[in-house]
């Protein structure tokens, strides 16, 4: 993936960089988005870039809506750049003028006028480059090419200095079409960041021998992940072997546990739990040997999922005890919670339905207190057929109408969640 991010950083670069180009038109959509965004702000944060970005990603339903949103942002920024300058001692930046916000005023005049402000107030030799993508849908694409079209033209015509503009295209390219007579000023970059785009290029790179073995070696493990997802099993571990192979060449111990765990997962998945449980614990024993308690955690639990499977029950309530503990010491809350529910999965198995239950309201107590609604259902229906087997029904009765109520709020949130 880094050299995806490195590829499109260049992109960007060499349009920031060209005295030529003011406006970078960008044919992607919405769900391209984050990749753009994410790589835009590595240049921001480059603390030796002297340039300005100033970003908008709301979706568009109408140029007032579009605007306000935008006014608001920017007085938000601005306000928390004058907190920072006021604990320094430092001149505050002046503020948006009041007639901004007169709604009056045509939507374009107050898009105009936010950007000319904000190039005020910047130091003169600092480039403002404003980024409208929007993350959300363009409803009237008419509106929206022309509210940007009214300020691209302020930079076409040099009345916003050192000024530069990255706009993502309507789906229909109408920008394109707008900008057609200013073509000497603008940039097209069509990235090609779906799905599939993505996972090409990751392939390419996994066999690309001049690429750095790290690099390869990354992208090889995340082709191993299409595999996985695409049921071509043998492919997949025969990769993460590559993988690990150089790993242990290279003397990367932490990476070795990350794909050890890897082939166990997909041991796992093809129900083989002997030969998961074998790489689960070379993981395991790679990480506890590093001190890298977070992956102890991760890979205690799949050891413990392992044993369970394959009913050696005894061991798989040691592992899960101990995850849970060392989960409660690092104040790893999802992993705690799931390591005591499948912890009260064993114990159940064992015949021990009481212990099962203490151990389940343990959990179900953390979810509570954390407001985690969907890990409290599950846990709800494990007890409900536990209270009833224990004969304990003013507990099922309470529990049941508590099972309800969360029930109902998941089915707010997301449906799909509590058929899995």
């Amino acid at each position: 993936m880094q050299h995806i991010i490195e590829e499109i950083k260049e992109n960007f670069q060499a349009f920031i960089g060209d005295e030529e180009k003011s406006i970078l038109l960008i044919e992607a959509e919405a769900e391209e988005g984050l990749l753009l965004l994410k790589t835009l702000s590595l240049l921001e944060d480059d603390e030796f870039s002297p340039d300005i970005f100033a970003s908008h990603t709301d979706g568009f339903s109408d140029a007032r809506s579009y605007v306000n949103s935008l006014f608001e942002n920017q007085s938000l920024q601005l306000e928390s750049v004058n907190e920072l300058l006021a604990e320094k001692g430092e001149p505050l930046l002046e503020e948006f003028p009041p007639e901004l916000l007169n709604r009056t005023i045509l939507n374009h005049d107050r898009l105009i006028g936010i950007a000319a402000h904000v190039r005020k107030i910047v130091q003169p030799e600092r480039k403002v480059i404003w980024v409208f993508f929007a993350l959300g849908e363009i409803e009237h694409e008419e509106a929206y090419a022309g509210l940007l079209r009214h300020l691209a033209f302020q930079i076409f015509e040099g009345k916003l200095e050192n000024t530069k503009l990255i706009v993502r295209d309507t789906p229909s390219r109408l920008l394109r079409e707008k900008f057609a007579s200013n073509e000497e000023t603008i940039s097209h970059y069509q990235p090609k960041l779906d799905t599939d785009s993505i996972f090409k290029k990751i392939e390419e790179q996994s066999k690309n021998a001049d690429a750095p073995p790290d690099e390869r070696a990354q992208s090889m493990m995340m082709m191993a992940g299409v595999d996985v997802a695409e049921k071509r099993f043998d492919r997949a571990i025969q990769r993460n072997k590559s993988v690990l192979d150089y790993f242990e060449k290279s003397k990367q111990t932490q990476k070795q546990s990350v794909v050890h765990n890897n082939i166990g997962d997909i041991y796992y998945l093809q129900g083989d739990f002997p030969l998961a449980q074998t790489h689960y614990g070379k993981a395991l024993e790679i990480s506890i040997e590093e001190k890298a308690q977070p992956l102890v955690i991760y890979q205690s639990i799949n050891f413990g999922n392992a044993l369970f499977m394959q009913a050696n029950y005894d061991d798989a309530v040691i592992y899960y005890d101990s995850a849970a503990k060392l989960a409660a010491v690092n104040k790893v809350l999802p992993q705690r919670i799931q390591a005591l529910e499948r912890l009260g999965d064993t114990q159940k198995a064992q015949g021990d339905t009481e212990k099962a239950i203490v151990t389940w309201n343990e959990a179900a107590d953390l979810c509570r207190e954390s407001g985690y609604r969907l890990g409290l259902y599950g846990i709800l229906k494990r007890l409900d057929p536990a209270y009833e087997e224990a004969g304990e029904i003013d507990k099922r009765v309470e529990n049941w109408r508590e099972l309800e109520e969360v029930k109902s709020e998941v089915e707010k949130v997301e449906p799909a969640l509590l058929e899995k």
